[in-house]
């Protein structure tokens, strides 16, 4: 005779498919901005509030402010932290800052997620200097015929002989040589003041920098073919540690009351 074995199968694993978690780059809106020249939100009082949100699976919200230098200054986490209030009182003025916001999906981790920024700069308004005309009270005699006095008029030009330009020019310059220079820029076609440009009066903010940088390239190029010419030091922009100025020479060819020679920017003409 013979013997028949039975084996009962082994149950086979199923194992479950892994679900993929996505989510959208943030998409993020602005309020409150004066200006904004196409990178750089910029506002003068106030409030600047920025907002998001994202489609897909989303975990939560990682919030970075950086100063120009790369430090973070804030963050926030969450899932209900769609926005961000930056208030001017705690900013420092003309500096760029940069809002990162990322989106991280479920089951994802910090750094990994989809991710969006933008900058703003808090630029201050200035008000106008005012100037009171001076009174003068008519002498009176006891004769029946006078001469009348005389008496120059006061003057309101910051660019008379008054002003003096043997130091060079920066952001820590008086509000009066700071203005009297950015009026010269904008008198040849070089800057333009809020609310139709981007300049500030009085500060030495970024649009007075690359406009000084335009007008210093333009004069060289000028006399590029004259040997006796010495060529402007230009102002440095943008090179960390190094605080951007107006060397004298650009100041003393273009700003005693005696210079002459106009260089009026020629996409103006």
């Amino acid at each position: 005779s013979s013997t028949v074995a039975f084996f009962r199968p082994e149950p086979q694993q199923v194992t479950e498919p892994e679900v993929q978690y996505s989510v959208s780059a943030p998409e993020l809106y602005v309020d409150g901005y004066s200006n904004f020249d196409g990178s750089c939100y910029y506002f003068a009082s106030g409030d600047l509030y920025v907002s998001w949100n994202v489609s897909g699976d989303l975990s939560h919200y990682n919030v970075y402010l950086y100063d120009a230098y790369g430090n973070q200054v804030n963050s926030a986490m969450g899932v209900d932290v769609t926005g961000m209030s930056l208030s001017a009182s705690g900013l420092e003025p003309n500096v760029t800052y940069t809002l990162s916001v990322e989106a991280v999906p479920v089951n994802g981790t910090d750094g990994s997620g989809a991710w969006s920024d933008v900058k703003v700069m808090y630029t201050p308004a200035y008000d106008e200097p005012s100037y009171d005309e001076p009174s003068y009270d008519e002498p009176s005699y006891d004769e029946p015929s006078y001469d009348e006095p005389s008496y120059d008029e006061p003057t309101d030009d910051w660019q008379s002989d008054e002003l003096i330009w043997d130091q060079p020019l920066n952001m820590y310059s008086d509000f009066e040589h700071i203005s009297a220079y950015q009026w010269k820029l904008v008198e040849w076609g070089w800057l333009i003041f809020a609310p139709d440009g981007m300049a500030t009066e009085g500060v030495f903010d970024q649009a007075t920098m690359d406009a000084t940088l335009a007008l210093q390239n333009y004069i060289n190029s000028l006399y590029a073919e004259d040997p006796s010419f010495i060529p402007l030091e230009l102002i440095t922009i943008g090179v960390e540690g190094v605080d951007p100025y107006v060397g004298v020479d650009t100041l003393q060819l273009i700003m005693p009351a005696e210079a002459e020679q106009q260089f009026i920017n020629p996409d103006m003409q």
